[in-house]
């Protein structure tokens, strides 16, 4: 074999890779086009709020039953407010602005209020849920929470909450907390 045949005689070579890669390409671009169609590929959505937050539980005080930002709850519990109630207050301590609308509060020993048109400062009934919209809350009235804003929920002192960021389209729990009894 001489050497100048060497570098003369390379037609099987090119073919073979030229097939190699237009099917690779075609593999590819199926595999994209497929994603858009089945909709994977527009399950990018929103991201969650990049915030820190703090949970600070105060126990009722059962002398004047005066909390939650001065909203008398005194109906907690079925009627009775006993000194395993307390408020909980939930503030952002740091990080980005958060919108009241996407905000959820979660899981047990939570209650809202439930008495017609309540807000802060006057008397209302409050009764034990699993869930509550933040922007819902009486005493909230801002759109969003930025850093040392937040709100005050009444709670058991055997809480367990997640705070919860629901956009309906996409979901994440934020943060969590448990009561002292918990």
């Amino acid at each position: 074999m001489q050497i100048k045949n060497l570098f003369e005689e390379d037609d099987a070579v090119s073919p073979v890779i030229g097939v190699i890669l237009m099917v690779a390409i075609t593999v590819i671009l199926a595999a994209v086009i497929a994603s858009f169609v089945l909709g994977l590929g527009d399950t990018a959505g929103e991201v969650q709020p990049q915030a820190t937050w703090n949970f600070e539980y105060e126990e009722a005080n059962t002398d004047s039953y005066d909390f939650t930002g001065n909203t008398d709850y005194g109906s907690i519990a079925d009627g009775t407010l006993t000194e395993g109630n307390g408020t909980l207050e939930i503030t952002v301590s740091d990080g980005e602005a958060v919108e009241t609308a996407d905000l959820y509060i979660r899981g047990d020993g939570i209650y809202e209020d439930t008495s017609d048109g309540a807000t802060a400062g006057t008397a209302g009934d409050a009764t034990e849920t699993d869930e509550i919209v933040v922007a819902d809350i009486a005493d909230v009235s801002e759109d969003e929470f930025s850093a040392s804003e937040g709100f005050t929920i009444p709670v058991d002192d055997n809480y367990d909450i997640d705070l919860v960021w629901d956009t309906g389209d996409d979901s994440s729990t934020l943060d969590e907390d448990k009561g002292p009894e918990a």
